[in-house]
């Protein structure tokens, strides 16, 4: 019995490269939400963008601003000082402003409707002159250079003075009102006076606490005689001597180291300050009889005169 031969094995193909590689993966399914995440962050980045064009737009508009600002105006406002010559610009501002306010006025009513604004410009043009006097006490400027500056502001006061009579004249000649308008001219100018007096006087009564001084308040006890200073006709602290004190609170001081009683003033309290270590009271400077004809006759001793100092505009 012959056997079967042995069965042959089939070899395998070898597997192709398109089947040795792996399956590709499976697609993912979209989880719910994804799209209302993209759509928020989308919104949130268009937020985000409209903010920085919103501050850009503010930086551009405040950048532009700065300089379109008049600092030095601001600067005054804030008491900072301003040089000499902006001053004089500003008043040259202030001047014209005036001459085409009076140029404008063709009867009595519109004189009458714009006094208020005369008022007011002759109060900037008083609060102008303060600041001169200011910004020669407290800079360090030479002596040419505060002539020099007295000068172009005498000159320019005086030019302005011969345009304000100017146009005077054409309103003497055209409707009459010249010498209506002159009046209302001259009580704006007084105002303005006294506006400029009483920042001069404020600006003082801020030295009443200076170094090695005290000042004089409604309880301060004061005597007769006593030696103390004062703010005098100048808007300057000055040496006086208590004369008397009155139940309102006043004092009546004399600024001539105790002589005549032409040269008493009544002021105020704060107007007075006393030197630190020095509150005792002295007596009057003594007044020695002369004999003249046969007759004692009051001699007063001689006085020192204040020199103005000439720093005034």
């Amino acid at each position: 019995m012959s056997s079967q031969p042995p069965r042959r094995r089939r070899r395998r193909r070898p597997q192709s490269e398109s089947e040795s590689d792996s399956p590709l993966p499976r697609r993912r399914k979209k989880k719910s939400g994804t799209s209302g995440k993209k759509k928020r962050k989308k919104s949130a980045n268009h937020a985000a963008l409209l903010k920085i064009a919103l501050i850009a737009s503010i930086g551009i508009v405040l950048l532009g601003g700065l300089f379109m600002v008049d600092w030095n105006e601001i600067g005054g406002a804030l008491g900072l000082p301003r040089s000499p010559e902006q001053l004089l610009n500003r008043m040259q501002e202030y001047q014209d402003q005036q001459l085409e306010l009076i140029a404008s006025l063709e009867d009595k009513d519109q004189a009458k409707a714009a006094v208020p604004q005369l008022n007011e410009i002759a109060k900037e043009l008083a609060r102008l002159s303060f600041e001169f006097d200011q910004v020669f006490k407290t800079q360090n400027r030479t002596s040419e250079e505060f002539l020099t500056f007295k000068f172009k502001y005498n000159e320019q006061n005086r030019k302005h003075e011969a345009r304000l009579q100017d146009e005077i004249k054409q309103l003497r000649q055209k409707s009459g009102l010249g010498y209506y308008v002159n009046n209302l001219l001259t009580n704006s100018q007084t105002i303005g006076r006294r506006y400029r007096d009483e920042l001069r006087l404020n600006q003082a009564k801020k030295g009443a606490s200076d170094y090695g001084y005290s000042p004089v308040s409604a309880g301060t006890p004061l005597s007769q005689g006593m030696r103390i200073q004062g703010i005098g006709s100048f808007y300057e602290w000055q040496d006086c001597i208590v004369r008397e004190i009155y139940q309102d609170g006043t004092v009546r001081v004399n600024f001539q180291n105790g002589g005549p009683s032409l040269f008493d003033k009544k002021i105020e309290r704060d107007r007075l300050r006393i030197p630190d270590g020095s509150v005792q009271v002295n007596s009057v400077s003594p007044v020695n009889p002369e004999r003249v004809d046969g007759n004692f006759r009051r001699v007063e001793p001689s006085r020192p005169k204040r020199v103005p100092t000439g720093r005034e505009f």
